[in-house]
């Protein structure tokens, strides 16, 4: 298992995604990256299942490009040889309204579904790791860090990024590769793209590293292998991400 060490009191973090901090653009342009394959170990895909998308119980606000994103991390760790775990939701609540089993909405997107030999794991609570598998799935692969994305954001992703972090994994969260809804509390209305960005700078100031697709997956006429994720980060040199 692999920890991170943490001051008692964390500076401010820049909450953009960390491919547009000034850092991350300078560890790319300085070739601390690319030249070894050195990203997180395990992919996380969180509930990518069909009622959030267009049509189905729970619409998500730009659930297409976020399957997108995450088929192109797909592709890309498999393409590694690095293991993949699939998590999806049921909801056995009498009066759950969506991703009941059995019913389309509770199914994997296609540009998602597991190959033979990838695990997958049933969950029925927002904590990917509460009361299942998940935690002896990644401990077959020691020393691991994850990289997580999926749906929703403001649920299952941050509830389940949060545990694994308190479990002491080193965690990155891929941030166009997750969405999620509209809300409304008393009278007032969030649009889901404030929502996924305030759950994501929420996740980036105390329990992960996040990036973009673009910062893992190399696109065309960019180098072979992947950045170091980690590197732009800053952990590989040490440097806090300055001030948003």
């Amino acid at each position: 298992m692999s920890f991170r060490t943490t001051d008692s009191v964390r500076p401010q973090r820049d909450c953009r995604p960390t491919s547009l901090r000034p850092a991350a653009r300078s560890a790319r342009g300085s070739g601390l990256g690319g030249s070894v394959l050195s990203m997180p170990d395990v992919l996380v895909l969180v509930d990518i299942q069909r009622d959030y998308f267009p049509g189905g119980r729970m619409p998500l606000v730009g659930p297409d490009a976020a399957a997108e994103c995450a088929a192109t991390l797909l592709a890309h760790f498999r393409a590694q040889g690095l293991p993949v775990i699939h998590v999806r939701h049921e909801s056995l609540e009498p009066d759950a309204g969506f991703l009941v089993p059995g019913t389309p909405g509770a199914e994997l997107d296609p540009r998602v579904v597991p190959l033979a030999g990838e695990a997958v794991v049933v969950k029925r609570h927002p904590n990917s790791f509460l009361q299942t598998d998940l935690q002896a799935e990644i401990e077959r692969h020691p020393d691991a860090s994850l990289m997580v994305a999926g749906m929703m954001t403001n649920m299952c992703v941050d509830a389940t990024v949060r545990a694994a972090s308190d479990l002491g994994y080193d965690v990155t969260v891929v941030a166009d590769a997750c969405a999620a809804p509209d809300l409304e509390f008393a009278g007032t209305h969030v649009a889901g793209h404030a929502v996924h960005a305030a759950f994501i700078c929420a996740l980036g100031d105390a329990y992960a590293d996040v990036v973009m697709t673009a910062d893992v997956v190399p696109r065309s006429g960019e180098p072979a292998d992947p950045f170091d994720v980690r590197q732009l980060s800053g952990r590989a040199t040490g440097a806090d991400p300055p001030s948003a």
